[in-house]
């Protein structure tokens, strides 16, 4: 077999009753936030992270002093994660990042202002950031 698919993170079906091999891509996750002002809290145009690796998901936007929130579900409200769910969690959270005690606890970007990569790996219970 030869893939010619995009690069990236697969899960792999082999039925042998039907006899066929299906590729699914895994869910990403979503930034939504006036602390990512690519997004804003809109769904127009969330923050796309991608999984990387198995519990791992990574993707580059530009951050502000603001803030914002996870999501697992592309347009559901109801699936945000905010910042004490991950504290609470046992998450080493990056120091660019404090709870925004905003009613939400979102996240707020404490950093300096710029494009970002960040990651968040629930198999080592982290969300870091490196400038990009």
């Amino acid at each position: 077999f030869r893939f010619i698919g995009t690069p990236g993170v697969y899960t792999i079906t082999l039925d042998s009753n039907t006899k066929t091999i299906t590729l699914t891509t895994p869910a990403p996750k979503y930034l939504v936030g006036a602390g990512v002002p690519d997004a804003g809290w809109s769904w127009d145009s969330p923050i796309v992270l991608a999984q990387v690796n198995d519990g791992v998901w990574r993707g580059s936007t530009n951050f502000i002093n603001d803030t914002f929130r996870f999501f697992d579900v592309n347009g559901d409200w109801g699936s945000g994660t905010n910042f004490p769910y991950y504290l609470n969690a046992g998450y080493t959270i990056d120091a660019n990042f404090e709870d925004a005690l905003d009613g939400d606890n979102n996240f707020r970007f404490i950093g300096t202002p710029g494009v970002y990569t960040i990651t968040l790996d629930t198999n080592a219970k982290t969300i870091i950031l490196t400038q990009s």
